[in-house]
């Protein structure tokens, strides 16, 4: 059985709203936005504090943490396409899992808001807004074939640990 997935609109009204569905896709993306919006500003502040090795280090291991829980969300909404949407093995293989499309619908999202916040960035917001357009559109054909049973995605995992396997050899664990 196939529960909905929720429309590129229904995806952008959440962000806008910040309200929670009764779904879990909209929630995990409500999720990866926020872990966008704190990661376009943890890299902003790298940036900044260039000159600092020891700030520039702290930053550095808040953005792999952050990955490290964006691609736990992204396999999420994977695990639950999985879970829920039944897939034609014959249809033909999108080359993304759902996952990844709404993961960069976030961070389109994302760029999008922020650049309208910088007054000499319009030609930019309005390239990034066009963007954002294109993804949607993208992504609400992509849930239209995948629901008629004509287009599938694929099961993947994240692979990058974001330093996790590090960590692990640092204190002897296999991983």
């Amino acid at each position: 059985m196939s529960l909905i997935i929720p429309s590129s609109a229904e995806l952008l009204a959440s962000f806008e709203t910040g309200h929670f569905s009764n779904g879990p896709v909209i929630d995990i993306a409500q999720r990866l936005l926020r872990h966008h919006t704190a990661q376009w500003k943890a890299e902003d502040h790298s940036r900044v504090s260039a000159d600092d090795d020891s700030v520039l280090a702290a930053t550095k291991r808040e953005i792999d943490q952050l990955n490290m829980v964006r691609t736990r969300l992204v396999d999420s909404i994977n695990a639950w396409v999985a879970d829920h949407v039944r897939q034609d093995s014959a249809a033909v293989l999108h080359t993304e899992t759902l996952g990844s499309v709404i993961d960069r619908i976030c961070i389109a999202s994302v760029r999008s808001n922020q650049l309208h916040q910088i007054p000499h960035e319009k030609s930019r917001a309005r390239l990034a807004d066009q963007q954002l357009r294109e993804l949607t559109i993208a992504y609400d054909q992509l849930v239209k074939e995948m629901l008629e049973g004509t287009r599938r995605v694929p099961a993947w995992r994240t692979l990058k640990s974001y330093g996790e396997n590090v960590r692990h050899q640092r204190h002897g664990e296999v991983t």
